[in-house]
């Protein structure tokens, strides 16, 4: 078992491992212990990435960070056509985000089918200034949707 979860609130907050406080551990030989940064900080370190197979894990208890109340969030699709010119502005895009906002790139497929080239994208901050650190990403290229809005972070986070 490892946490190292990446999620939209990496950037400010780091991988899930970062945030583990403990972990209730079953041991293979039956044993429950407590694994934490001050008890058996071994197993701690090696839950948080250093391997597997230490036991069953049965409760996380996470750091938990205040987000919202609102974020901008959603997906900019362009044709799968225009793959190629979506990865490189992707790859400039992405080079000096603050740490409030998150992209991903994907290559999917819509609902009925279509195949596209999408930039996932999210800013954890004011909408104002999510409005600016996202809108080259809205503006660039003829997209064919753009569904980037205001949303709770827990309506986008299930999605």
């Amino acid at each position: 078992m490892t946490s190292q979860t990446i999620g939209w609130l990496t950037g400010k907050h780091g991988l899930a491992c970062d945030n583990l406080l403990s972990a209730d551990v079953v041991t293979a030989d039956g044993e429950f212990l407590k694994a934490s940064a001050t008890e058996n900080a071994d197993l701690f370190w090696a839950l948080r990435g250093g391997g597997g197979n230490f036991g069953v894990v049965t409760n996380f208890e996470y750091q938990l960070h205040p987000v919202g109340p609102t974020v901008l969030a959603g997906m900019v699709l362009h044709p799968m056509t225009r793959a190629k010119e979506v990865l490189h502005f992707y790859r400039e895009f992405t080079r000096n985000l603050p740490d409030e906002a998150c992209s991903w790139t994907a290559l999917l497929n819509t609902p009925d089918g279509v195949p596209v080239a999408a930039l996932l994208l999210f800013y954890a901050g004011s909408i104002e200034d999510g409005e600016r650190v996202l809108g080259p990403a809205r503006q660039f290229g003829q997209p064919i949707a753009d569904l980037v809005q205001p949303m709770p972070y827990s309506t986008y986070q299930r999605s």
